[in-house]
């Protein structure tokens, strides 16, 4: 029986040495993985940060070209022209004119509730935003309490 033994302890602590190792292989194999993964996203990461950037110079320069063809435009152009253009662009793209018509309601609600007292006293913190004051109470307020109408209903 002690030779059992001996050889059941013996597989068994070959079967767990031969699992650590499977296991520590696994993660390993994980570990680089994930490291190569991270590299590539962070190759990714930057292509597009390059790529976002070069389209927003590009942006900026469609922006100005066409800010500019916009100014000779209006300099070469009577009203009459410039209604009946204006006319026609928001019959061919009525969703572009709604959202346009939102952008500067929302633009024109904002620069009107703008408190400029508070903006300056953001801006610099020497100022001290003015804090409107709840008004005094004249008298003190009366407390009302209802009429007892048991008594009529018993009645």
């Amino acid at each position: 029986m002690t030779n059992i033994n001996r050889e059941i302890s013996e597989t068994a602590a070959t079967l767990r040495r031969n699992s650590i190792s499977a296991v520590e292989d696994l993660a390993a194999q994980a570990k680089d993985t994930m490291a190569t993964a991270t590299e590539k996203a962070k190759e990714v990461a930057e292509v597009a940060a390059t790529e976002v950037q070069r389209k927003a110079e590009w942006a900026k320069e469609a922006v100005a070209d066409g800010v500019a063809q916009v100014s000779a435009s209006l300099r070469g152009s009577s009203a009459g022209d410039l209604a009946s253009r204006a006319k026609t662009f928001a019959k061919d793209n009525p969703a572009l004119v709604v959202a346009g018509l939102a952008l500067v309601g929302f633009a024109l609600t904002r620069f009107l509730r703008a408190d400029p007292v508070a903006e300056a006293a953001a801006d610099r913190p020497d100022i001290k935003p003015r804090i409107p004051r709840p008004a005094a109470a004249k008298s003190p307020a009366k407390r009302v309490t209802p009429k007892k109408t048991a008594d009529k209903a018993k009645g």
